[in-house]
């Protein structure tokens, strides 16, 4: 990503990065209990050991720097509006798929277009009641016990981020 911001930098464009902390999954949630700290404490020694050893190679800096938790209730809405339009679905226990079918251009966002590589093939959790290969997760279910808080989609909801230029 460094080796991109300069270039485009270089080439006059203006940079608007901004870099997705992925700071809430279930080992962090567990790590922070066992540990006695919320999820914040628990990740902000993880980002500042990051920016450091950026620093340290000489990285630079997005423009802005995002943290998951903060977003936690825009990504419930946004999976609860695929969710409505059938680009999503819920399965029994609660996570949310994304129906890549419905998403013809998916296979191009997410790089799979190489050769001899299978749209749809992604990580699915065992016991999961997914329709079809074709899908993706979008929004996974907090693990039974898991701090959730209240949100538009029920217990869990948690979905990802990515960077954008």
């Amino acid at each position: 990503m460094d080796v991109l911001r300069r270039f485009l930098r270089q080439s006059g464009y203006k940079l608007c990065h901004v870099m997705n902390i992925t700071d809430v999954d279930d080992r962090i949630i567990q790590n922070s209990a066992r540990e006695q700290l919320t999820v914040r404490q628990y990740t902000e020694k993880y980002e500042k050991a990051f920016r450091e050893d950026s620093d340290i190679v000489s990285i630079e800096h997005p423009e802005f720097l995002v943290r998951a938790t903060d977003y936690i209730q825009e990504m419930a809405e946004f999976i609860a509006a695929l969710a409505k339009k059938g680009f999503a679905y819920r399965t029994e226990d609660g996570s949310y798929y994304f129906r890549i079918a419905k998403f013809p251009a998916y296979a191009s966002f997410q790089k799979r277009i190489l050769p001899g590589s299978r749209m749809g093939r992604v990580w699915i959790p065992t016991g999961t009641k997914k329709k079809g290969r074709a899908t993706s997760p979008c929004g996974r279910r907090l693990s039974p016990g898991k701090p959730s808080g209240r949100r538009r989609l029920g217990p869990g909801g948690q979905g990802g981020t990515s960077s954008v230029l």
